[in-house]
């Protein structure tokens, strides 16, 4: 049965409708999102603010709308910026040339931070192997363990620039309720529960040899990535205690329509209308998205995101089912042409494209 609000459904693993036609996730209006006001963001950006710094603030910029914004809105208000991207061999280019010229177009530094070799992409695809072995929403998850090194990198850039204050565009909307980290409010924002993180994997490593493998493998990478799933988490802040972390997203609400308008406007920022801009800076994400629909029973990365959307009155259930048909339509598509651009072709014959029959929502 699928929700009357959302675009939930009891089949996906995990969730819930009650008699009413109505999912457990609408009943709690996740995720909890309420932002602070621009009277609060300025109030804090002014008491972290140091005399005698170069730069009042460093920003993760992918070259999305989100991040984009960010830094446009930041600059707007005489914060003096650097922003940094991390790229590794799956990043999209045309994301990250957004990025490039949204920058020379503000006159602020750039920089570009990866980590060594192709590390990345070495243990995104074990990962992806050790999911094959045995699938599971944290072993999926688990694709990712070096995207959390943007986190790590930010702080030790900042640190190294001695720059005070660390501005990330994380959207409130885009988390899932199916992750192994449950998520939990705290201060007024939706922060990680690292204890719940830490006891799903090891759950999940114990009956994943292959996952275990590349965990002991590369044990320093997957420590450091697991303890930083976010800016904000405990492990950064204490070793960084000197420098303060936020999300634009905290104080400023989130409103898609008119934060792609804006950018364009002041930046001449760049996307293709007839695509989906979420995620559109990674590559990988097609087979992640894939990884999750076959362990959830249909459920998906972009399906929840749209759901948590429609919770909060950003658009309709219809508008959110003709946007999620729109995508899935070509989503087998951009799946297999994902993995032949880079070059995993082999994978081809383990994924059961039967996921993608009768994936859009007929009502």
């Amino acid at each position: 049965m699928r929700c009357k609000k959302c675009l939930n459904d009891s089949k996906y693993l995990g969730a819930a409708v009650n008699d009413s036609g109505i999912c457990d996730l609408c009943e709690d209006n996740y995720p909890y999102y309420k932002p602070l006001g621009e009277a609060a963001l300025v109030e804090f950006l002014n008491a972290h603010k140091r005399p005698g710094t170069e730069a009042d603030c460093l920003v993760g910029i992918s070259g999305g709308k989100d991040s984009t914004y960010c830094l446009v809105k930041l600059a707007e208000l005489g914060i003096k910026t650097e922003a940094f991207t991390y790229v590794h061999s799956g990043s999209s280019e045309i994301p990250l040339e957004n990025a490039k010229h949204v920058c020379e177009k503000l006159g602020i530094k750039h920089h570009i931070v990866s980590l060594d070799g192709d590390l990345h992409r070495k243990l995104y695809r074990e990962f992806v192997d050790a999911w094959f072995y045995k699938n599971s929403p944290v072993m999926a998850n688990m694709t990712c363990v070096a995207c959390k090194y943007t986190n790590v990198m930010a702080f030790q850039l900042a640190k190294k620039r001695n720059i005070p204050m660390i501005a990330m565009a994380s959207n409130p909307y885009e988390t899932p309720p199916f992750l192994g980290a449950k998520r939990v409010v705290k201060d007024g924002k939706l922060e990680v529960d690292q204890k719940s993180g830490a006891i799903a994997l090891a759950k999940t490593l114990i009956q994943n040899p292959i996952g275990m493998k590349t965990v002991l493998s590369n044990l320093k990478t997957c420590y450091v990535g697991c303890r930083s799933l976010t800016h904000r988490a405990p492990y950064l802040l204490n070793q960084y205690k000197d420098i303060a972390t936020f999300s634009i997203f905290d104080y400023i609400d989130w409103e898609p329509e008119y934060i792609k308008s804006y950018i364009r406007e002041k930046v001449d920022w760049y996307f293709d209308e007839k695509k989906e801009d979420w995620h559109a800076d990674c590559m990988f994400h097609s087979l992640k998205d894939y990884m999750f629909m076959k362990t959830t029973n249909g459920s998906s990365y972009y399906l929840s995101y749209l759901s948590n959307q429609i919770r909060h009155g950003l658009m309709t259930r219809e508008e959110g089912i003709e946007k999620y048909n729109a995508v899935m339509r070509n989503s087998k598509e951009e799946l297999l042409y994902s993995l032949e651009v880079l070059g995993w072709e082999d994978l081809k014959d383990k994924i059961d494209l039967s996921v993608y029959d009768n994936v859009c929502i007929e009502e």
